[in-house]
């Protein structure tokens, strides 16, 4: 009976594990996705007119069915369950594990929309589904690229890119197709030009054509030009024509750009003009610069620069303007010239004279550097005045180091 007992245990636990072991068989397979068996793309952009294919392949152990197009009835699933059931091992091995099918002409309203794939499986799942949207498109049709890159679109991705596409010719032309371009190179030819603008974003013009630059690789004769020792100061009266000059006094080859600014902003009208006239205006204060760039070496460019400023003239008043005749309010006009004269006369700041009872001081005695200690330094000041009709001394100061201190006469 025990040995029995324990036979039926064994049976029952084998059982079991076998019955796990299928469960976990089918859990993988239900897990599994179409993209585990079936190599078909999910999304295919074409570009209109050109041609395509489409091609639905698996791993080597399924059957392929044909694919279906857009707006193509397909069988249910149940249907293609039981059709994959039916197939039997000789057709697994023999019929095709892939579908080919070659468009030309592509055009959206035939050969847009979603296809897809069914492959039938001899293990679970037996049929798996995949589905393709080809999108039949000019994908730069609605991009716009700064000129002069051109709109490049990548139909594997989907994405697009401004490019620099210009095809240049890189045989069959002769040395009067060559160009020397103002930034003293030669090129090949035009194309060459506009290319390499594109690419590194410059805007090189054509200087001579026929043939190479007149002068050796990186050795085009530079402009002279008299260099300002810094900010040249000028004050002209308001009305005035100023003629600033660009400092060049002889070009060079190609001629050098001549670019003239006022405060940052650049004058076109001067472009690549060696003088700056204009007339001074009222209250004018400008930072002018002139700018000279070579052969387009802006790390190389030279400056002049001046500041203008109008010069400023005061307006005549009267000598004699007493307080009465101003107005308490009125705010008194300022002029940057104070003159004293002897007898205590003083001709003020607004050019009003005035006269005032003055001292003079003079210094009696003075020691700059005692002991060679200038911190110790002293100065004795007499201060003198008109004493009934003659000079007397009215008080003395002595300075010494910082100190001060004063005698009054009583």
């Amino acid at each position: 009976v025990s040995t029995q007992s324990t036979g039926s245990s064994e049976v029952a636990a084998l059982k079991m594990v076998s019955f796990i072991v299928v469960l976990l068989v089918v859990a993988q397979f239900g897990a599994a996705t179409a993209n585990d068996f079936i190599d078909f793309p999910s999304t295919l952009y074409v570009k209109p007119g050109d041609e395509f294919e489409l091609k639905c392949g698996t791993d080597g152990v399924g059957i392929v069915e044909p694919i279906y197009t857009p707006g193509e009835a397909m069988p249910s699933d149940e249907k293609f369950r039981k059709k994959s059931l039916r197939k039997s091992d000789h057709a697994f091995t023999h019929e095709q594990g892939a579908y080919l099918i070659d468009f030309v002409d592509a055009n959206k309203a035939e050969h847009a929309g979603i296809y897809t794939c069914v492959v039938f499986r001899q293990t679970e799942p037996v049929v798996v589904k995949a589905t393709c949207e080809v999108i039949v498109e000019d994908l730069c049709k609605d991009v716009a690229c700064p000129e002069p890159k051109t709109c490049v679109a990548d139909y594997e991705t989907g994405a697009t890119s401004c490019q620099c596409v210009f095809d240049c010719p890189t045989t069959g032309f002769g040395i009067e197709d060559f160009i020397c371009t103002d930034h003293c190179e030669t090129m090949a030819h035009e194309c060459e030009m506009n290319e390499r603008n594109c690419l590194e974003g410059e805007d090189r013009k054509v200087w001579r054509s026929g043939g190479f630059c007149p002068f050796p690789y990186n050795a085009a004769p530079k402009p002279k030009v008299n260099k300002l020792n810094g900010e040249q100061p000028i004050t002209p009266n308001v009305g005035e024509e100023v003629t600033l000059d660009s400092g060049i006094t002889e070009d060079g080859t190609p001629p050098a750009e001549i670019t003239w600014t006022v405060n940052s902003a650049e004058v076109p009208d001067f472009k690549n003009q060696r003088k700056y006239v204009f007339t001074a205006t009222d209250d004018m204060d400008a930072y002018v610069e002139c700018k000279i760039v070579h052969c387009r070496k802006e790390d190389d460019a030279i400056y002049n620069r001046y500041h203008v400023k109008t010069r400023v003239e005061p307006t005549s008043t009267s000598t004699t303007t007493t307080f009465a005749d101003k107005d308490i309010n009125e705010t008194p006009e300022i002029y940057p010239v104070c003159s004293l004269y002897p007898g205590g006369a003083i001709e003020q700041f607004n050019t009003a004279a005035a006269f005032y009872d003055m001292a003079c001081t003079h210094v009696l005695a003075a020691d700059f550097s005692p002991d060679g200690d200038y911190t110790q330094s002293w100065f004795v000041y007499g201060t003198f005045d008109q004493h009934d009709g003659n000079t007397a001394l009215m008080a003395m100061t002595m300075f010494v180091g910082g100190t001060a201190f004063e005698f009054q006469r009583g």
